[in-house]
């Protein structure tokens, strides 16, 4: 952003302000919140530098940047490792297995989800492999694949 003239700056926060005064209307509260509002915009302006408030959310949000980024990386190396898990999973039971309606044998392995049916309800938790060729598409259980335990009794 190109350095604004310091002289011209205040002028212009005042004509705002009464620009503002103007549409509101002289209720006090109005014009006591207008004059508060353009005290703060000449303090900034004159000290050109963020408050500490503007410093803190800022520290806050890159924090919460730099977590999300890092949660969405530790998910992408579960699911790659669990992706690697089943494509074996798939070559030790099915070898190859060749699709049943196209006969070509090339599957491509997706990561587990979670397919839920009409009412809400979860169904186990499987992976799918589809035909590379045609693309008929089965889903495995994940967890008689071993890539995910039983979930706990206690949590259903």
């Amino acid at each position: 952003m190109p350095p604004t003239d310091p002289g011209k700056q205040p002028k212009a926060l005042s004509d705002l302000a009464r620009r503002l005064q103007e549409q509101l209307g002289e209720s006090p509260a109005m014009s006591a919140a207008t004059e508060s509002l353009s005290e703060r915009l000449r303090k900034a302006v004159r000290n050109a530098s963020p408050s500490p408030d503007f410093e803190e959310l800022t520290r806050d949000l890159a924090a919460r940047f730099v977590e999300a980024r890092e949660e969405r990386e530790r998910r992408e190396a579960v699911d790659a490792k669990r992706l690697d898990a089943a494509i074996q999973w798939i070559e030790s039971k099915w070898g190859e297995q060749a699709c049943p309606y196209c006969q070509h044998v090339e599957w491509q392995v997706g990561t587990p989800l979670e397919i839920t049916v009409a009412e809400g309800e979860v169904m186990s938790p499987a992976f799918p492999v589809m035909c590379g060729n045609c693309g008929h598409t089965t889903f495995v259980n994940a967890i008689k694949a071993g890539l995910l335990s039983e979930p706990d009794e206690a949590e259903e």
